[in-house]
């Protein structure tokens, strides 16, 4: 259902990453007869510059932004708010990459992560090819539009925003960390003509550049399987809901209060002159939803199931992914700290701008990564529990089916660190996204207190 738009954003995400690298570090390649990407091999010219860059930014670049940051922390005086919040920021990126890099830069691990996503992509075509094409009601067709939508979104405030700040911050002589940190211990505005010092701004801001280019794209495409892995599970788990007995027409006598049958009758009726004519076992109440027979619906939901393990699977390998609430926690209450002191500041300084378009946008990214990946996942273990709700009260009757449906439990795919006995069994809840919101403002409160 959503397999094209996945391709797209595959390639896309593949094109941006040999882009920004200027063709010369990437992992992936896009194969355009198969329609699908491969993994470089080990001995690729581009696959080992892609493990030094990685393994430079492992060491000796972050622990440097470490240092940078503390240093900071303890000695505010005099110090540019914008260079602290882009510190601090960059800090905590380059700390959610490091865990991507591992990852992809084992050949193994980067096989592995497209046998995984070709493997979605395969069920859900088998899946169309099973089902028909003709199965999305408005409800389907809603979800489906959203999920488009903000997957369009995010990708292209990466591929396009977040470059445009990213050359703003590395060009800018009192944001650019590097420079920052080089004319703090040579003194080279002092000690230099300002063309001299324009040529280390330069020096230092073009490897800067470049760097937090690849550092996004990594982000990026180990993002997406994700997403993916979520919106895929959440889509086919609505489509496989069967309709409820009331749409069917079983519905009460208003009078008496007495179940009238008369509906059972008309779609017996209705599924006999089916049959007549051969076709499947399957039939469409009148708002267009499907009744799948029994062991379809069971064998889809067991596939489901599976795509669930694989991408909890990939998604513990990847590590960030699952500490995706931390970070977001994090980047939001330092976001928010900066917004409220940049008030303090000259409104209308460049800085100040930079500081408050940078703010915005790392507030709305966060929000938008925690209500997609909390909403869509516990969306997701509801459709489940639905689909077995329903399931039951139609097939509940029969012994074998009974034992069937009893032994499912609802599907969900986990993305955090430690998953607790509630979330195996009910999956993921929405009462998650008011925990963020929570935290943040309390985070931000606490931390405007403690340090004025």
């Amino acid at each position: 259902m959503w397999e094209d738009q996945a391709i797209h954003h595959l390639r896309r995400a593949v094109a941006t990453m040999q882009r920004n690298s200027a063709s010369f570090a990437y992992c992936f390649e896009f194969d355009a007869k198969s329609q699908s990407i491969q993994a470089l091999k080990g001995t690729r010219r581009e696959y080992r510059l892609f493990k030094w860059i990685c393994l430079c930014i492992t060491f000796p670049i972050f622990p440097l932004f470490v240092v940078r940051g503390i240093h900071l922390a303890t000695v505010r005086e005099g110090r540019d708010t914008a260079m602290m919040f882009v510190t601090y920021l960059a800090t905590m990126v380059i700390a959610g990459f490091l865990p991507y890099s591992w990852f992809l830069i084992r050949a193994q691990a980067a096989e592995k992560y497209v046998s995984f996503y070709q493997a979605t992509i395969s069920l859900e075509r088998t899946l169309h090819d099973l089902l028909g094409h003709n199965l999305q009601d408005f409800k389907i067709r809603n979800v489906l539009r959203t999920i488009t939508a903000f997957m369009h979104h995010l990708f292209n405030t990466i591929d396009n925003v977040v470059p445009f700040l990213l050359f703003a911050a590395c060009f800018s002589p009192s944001i650019n960390p590097l420079y920052v940190t080089l004319n703090d211990i040579r003194h080279l505005e002092e000690r230099y003509h300002p063309a001299i010092c324009a040529v280390f701004l330069v020096l230092t801001g073009v490897p800067t550049f470049i760097g937090a280019l690849v550092v996004f794209a990594a982000e990026s495409i180990s993002v997406l399987i994700s997403g993916y892995g979520v919106a895929c599970l959440y889509l086919w788990s609505l489509i496989i809901i069967p309709p409820d007995r009331g749409a069917w027409g079983r519905v009460r006598n208003s009078c008496g209060g007495r179940k009238n049958y008369w509906g059972k009758v008309r779609n017996a009726l209705a599924e006999g002159r089916l049959k007549k004519v051969g076709t499947l076992e399957k039939t469409r109440n009148q708002q267009g939803k499907m009744r799948l027979p029994f062991p379809i619906s069971i064998h889809i939901y067991k596939c489901l199931r599976i795509l669930g393990i694989i991408h909890s699977e990939i998604a513990h390998d990847l590590v960030t992914t699952c500490l995706h609430h931390f970070f977001c926690v994090t980047a939001s209450t330092l976001t928010l700290y900066f917004l409220v002191v940049g008030f303090g500041n000259d409104f209308a300084s460049s800085h100040s701008l930079f500081l408050r378009c940078s703010c915005i946008v790392v507030v709305i990214f966060c929000v938008l990564v925690q209500w997609f990946t909390i909403s869509f996942i516990s969306k997701g273990s509801s459709a489940s529990r639905l689909f077995l709700e329903r399931m039951y009260k139609l097939h509940g009757g029969g012994k074998y089916e009974r034992k069937v449906v009893r032994s499912l439990t609802p599907n969900s795919i986990n993305l955090e660190v430690m998953g607790s006995v509630e979330t195996i069994r009910d999956g993921i809840q929405a009462k998650y996204l008011l925990n963020y919101f929570s935290r943040v403002s309390e985070n931000t409160v606490t931390l405007l207190l403690g340090i004025h």
